[in-house]
């Protein structure tokens, strides 16, 4: 066994990889678009070999997220089962749990500068039916 695979993962490598994760329709990720509320980690006792010394413990993990207004149930669903199945690659983690907060709102303000820019550019374009060539 790895000695990387025995380290706990920390909220950092949680948010690191909700990166990776996309919201479908507006084609940011989740936390440059400012849903990620918090991520809670937790060890996880029912994991198999849990309380074993020498064997890497598992943990669980609880993400709150707060959805923008543009999306529905089934997009929500869909960005749930994109963090759990990302969050499944970490060997360490036995069980991901999404929840989606009504409260606080989400608000523009939310996201990143870099994310705000890209949608303002998005938007323009799309207003004006211009497509920007690279």
């Amino acid at each position: 066994m790895h000695a990387i695979a025995q380290l706990a993962i920390t909220e950092a490598a949680g948010l690191a990889a909700l990166r990776d994760c996309y919201h479908p329709e507006l084609g940011e990720n989740l936390v440059d678009l400012g849903t990620v509320e918090n991520i809670a980690l937790a060890s996880d006792p029912a994991a198999p070999g849990a309380g074993i010394p020498g064997v890497p413990q598992r943990q669980r993990v609880l993400i709150h997220l707060v959805p923008p207004p543009v999306a529905n149930d089934a997009t929500n669903s869909q960005i749930a089962a994109i963090v759990r199945n990302r969050l499944a690659a970490f060997e360490n983690i036995s069980a991901t749990e999404v929840v989606l907060l009504d409260q606080p709102p989400w608000a523009p303000g939310r996201m990143t500068h870099e994310a705000r820019t890209r949608a303002t550019r998005t938007i323009a374009a799309t207003k004006h039916g211009l497509i920007q060539i690279k």
